[in-house]
């Protein structure tokens, strides 16, 4: 899970979070104090031995954000 640098934006807008796996058909879910959040998934790469290399982001208000409101990247990453 990383932050990453809002170029080109407001600093006001929202701070953007993304999370990578990589697994056998991996799902991620976004998570934060209130409840499961809707994130969207930029890109999936399908390696040379099956596995699956996804990326997945989701844009936290600002005010969420200086608040310290947590948010979690669950996955699952299949067997």
């Amino acid at each position: 899970l990383s932050v990453v640098p809002s170029v080109g934006q407001s600093s006001s807008d929202s701070q953007k979070l993304l999370c990578s796996v990589t697994g056998f058909d991996p799902k991620i879910k976004w998570l934060s104090e209130s409840g499961e959040k809707t994130g969207s998934t930029s890109e999936v790469t399908v390696m040379e031995d099956g596995r699956v290399k996804a990326y997945s982001e989701i844009l936290v208000p600002q005010q969420e954000w200086n608040q310290g409101v947590t948010y979690t990247c669950q996955t699952d990453i299949g067997q």
